[in-house]
């Protein structure tokens, strides 16, 4: 809805449409969170053989346009979401507020041939996409990437699924995989068609940053994370005969 906050000039209606096509307003916009919470998916991991809890942050913002000619302001507001790490995410939902915050007008008033004040929805109908167009290209400041001991260009870059791009200097020190065939019961998963790549490398610095690939009848899922010590990564990656032979052939 479009609300009249002030009124300093009074048109009408052919006139306001006139304006809101052919004169030059100034745009500007802003991007800004107001909430978090804590999202979880169930799906299926590898190290523990069943469904877990996959947790991940969501925020809630406001985008605003504001347009403006001489003394005219109409601003458009509408609520997004969008996953932590990953703007692609990205969710509008324009009618997530109540009506009468979506649009305001300033410095206006427009009326009928009678001089009658015209309808909110005649007004929001006269304008066009680029009053509500607002650009989250530019506006959302959303991290991508986390680094960890990056130094000089041998780096490792490996992207994580509702996650980060991790870039690190290190080396791998240790893999292991699971199997997806019961017939090798030694390495088998748990579940049939589904297994698990998992990976381990230390940082420069001594961190250890690992890599978990687990594939559900064809769908590769990428899990990871940098840990500090080895009591933190233990308490990521549990205590699993996957874990453990991961740790065995690390020397860990």
């Amino acid at each position: 809805m479009l609300t009249e906050l002030s009124n300093h000039q009074t048109i009408t209606l052919k006139d306001f449409i006139a304006l809101t096509k052919d004169r030059p307003w100034i745009r500007s916009q802003t991007v800004e969170f107001v909430d978090e919470n804590i999202e979880e998916e169930f799906i299926w991991n590898g190290l523990f053989g069943e469904e877990c809890p996959r947790r991940f942050k969501r925020f809630t913002g406001i985008g605003t346009l504001t347009s403006t000619l001489e003394s005219i302001i109409i601003r458009y507001q509408e609520i997004f979401y969008v996953d932590e790490f990953t703007p692609e995410s990205l969710e509008l939902d324009p009618d997530g507020m109540d009506p009468d915050q979506n649009w305001t007008s300033q410095g206006v008033t427009v009326v009928n041939e009678d001089g009658e004040p015209v309808g909110i929805s005649d007004l929001i109908d006269s304008l066009s996409d680029d009053f509500k167009a607002i650009n989250y290209d530019h506006g959302l400041d959303i991290q991508k990437e986390l680094h960890a001991d990056v130094q000089g260009s041998a780096q490792q870059r490996i992207q994580i699924d509702k996650g980060p791009l991790i870039i690190f200097s290190g080396e791998l020190i240790s893999k292991t995989w699971s199997s997806g065939d019961n017939s090798i019961p030694q390495e088998f998963s748990g579940k049939p068609g589904h297994f698990t790549e998992l990976y381990l490398y230390k940082t420069i610095s001594g961190r250890y940053v690992y890599i978990q690939d687990d594939c559900c009848n064809g769908k590769w899922i990428t899990y990871g994370e940098v840990c500090d010590t080895f009591d933190e990564l233990r308490c990521s990656l549990g205590c699993g005969w996957l874990a453990n032979e991961l740790f065995e052939n690390a020397g860990l």
